[in-house]
């Protein structure tokens, strides 16, 4: 019988999921990284830059709004 062991996403840098004011956006933003990383197992880390919704800076055509949350290994 095989173990398997699960390293779950790291949340790194100055903003936290519990810097989220409203509970249904910290809900999002962790499903979101939580599935990147199920995704690509390399990915073990993730910046949040911020806690509002804003328009894309990558993206200025991107209409919706985002947080962005860059992925590391």
């Amino acid at each position: 019988m095989s173990n398997i062991i699960r390293r779950l996403i790291s949340y790194v840098g100055k903003v936290k999921l519990s810097d989220f004011k409203d509970p249904s956006t910290t809900a999002i933003v962790d499903k979101y990284c939580e599935d990147q990383e199920a995704r690509d197992p390399r990915i073990k880390k993730a910046v949040i830059q911020g806690t509002e919704w804003h328009q894309s800076h990558k993206d200025p055509t991107d209409m919706e709004k985002v947080i962005s949350s860059p992925f590391g290994f």
